[in-house]
């Protein structure tokens, strides 16, 4: 496999750990909203969080395998997320939307 597909794909492994521990940080009461936080947890709240980091750690893990589908639904899945940023004006979560997004792309060229 070609390194800069896995290094594309082990995006999606660092979005679910950054969503899993500010759902973590969210259920202890933790009211600020970090930047490398996911929109679906501000708006769904901390569960929706863990449930959306297993979801983009499943779609890593194919990923991984070269499968295109999981590139573009990841990719999709994650620009839908960075758009609730966007309206709620989490601009410094929408930029490092934009940078993930970046580097799964290219990931994903690499297929």
């Amino acid at each position: 496999m070609d390194p800069a597909v896995i290094k594309g794909a082990n995006w999606f492994f660092w979005i679910a750990g950054l969503s899993a521990f500010y759902s973590l940080l969210a259920l202890g009461g933790f009211q600020k909203y970090p930047i490398f936080g996911m929109g679906v947890t501000m708006l769904a709240g901390p569960a929706a969080g863990f449930i959306a980091a297993g979801v983009v750690a499943l779609l890593g893990y194919f990923a991984r395998q070269g499968q295109k589908w999981a590139f573009l639904v990841g990719m999709a899945l994650y620009a839908i997320d960075g758009i609730a940023l966007f309206t709620n004006g989490i601009y410094f979560g929408v930029a490092f939307h934009a940078y993930a997004l970046f580097c799964i792309f290219r990931g994903f060229q690499a297929l």
